[in-house]
């Protein structure tokens, strides 16, 4: 707690800090939920005690269950009928109620992620929901084929990401977010 108090302090203003991730997978090493639930709400507290002028936010130990060969997983977001949450998986003492109060403490959705792009586009759909900026704080995608899959879903959604592997160049050169409107013309209501 020391450490965060001493660098927020020292960098809460600096241009060249994109945004806190004030605890990488809390529960991960942890035995208790409570523990965790703790420790989020002490480091939030005192984050924004300091008021930096980045996004303050955590990534939660959250993934998604590989899907069954033939899922039609877009069909199973529709709102209402599973509402998601029931593919998440959580590591150590990470639970969805702990999972679910740092998103809603944080100024963006941050999750981590080394699953294929649909797993990983569920997930997001979940970040969505807290209506925030989405951050992809440590991202490894399985193979080339899915790294490209995914890099078209972090561009389509505005998803900020971070990565540790090496990628091809040509994967990223012209990584861009898109844009996001709708054509005035076929926007109208034929009555």
């Amino acid at each position: 707690m020391a450490y965060v108090n001493v660098v927020m302090r020292r960098f809460y203003a600096d241009s060249r800090i994109a945004g806190w991730d004030l605890y990488y997978h809390p529960g991960e090493t942890l035995q208790s939920g409570q523990e965790a639930s703790m420790w989020v709400s002490q480091l939030f507290d005192l984050a924004r005690f300091v008021s930096p002028t980045q996004p303050v936010f955590m990534t939660p130990l959250v993934s998604v269950g590989d899907f069954p060969p033939g899922l039609r997983y877009r069909d199973e977001l529709i709102h209402g009928r599973h509402g998601g949450w029931g593919r998440l998986r959580y590591g150590g003492a990470s639970s969805a109620s702990l999972c679910y109060k740092i998103w809603s403490l944080s100024d963006g959705a941050a999750f981590s992620s080394a699953m294929k792009a649909a797993e990983t586009g569920w997930l997001m759909s979940i970040c969505y929901r807290f209506g925030r900026p989405l951050f992809c704080t440590c991202w490894s995608a399985p193979d080339d084929s899915e790294a490209q899959a995914t890099l078209e879903l972090f561009a389509r959604s505005h998803v900020f990401w971070y990565t540790e592997k090496a990628l091809p160049d040509d994967a990223v050169a012209g990584f861009g977010f898109r844009p996001i409107n709708t054509d005035r013309d076929s926007a109208r209501l034929v009555p």
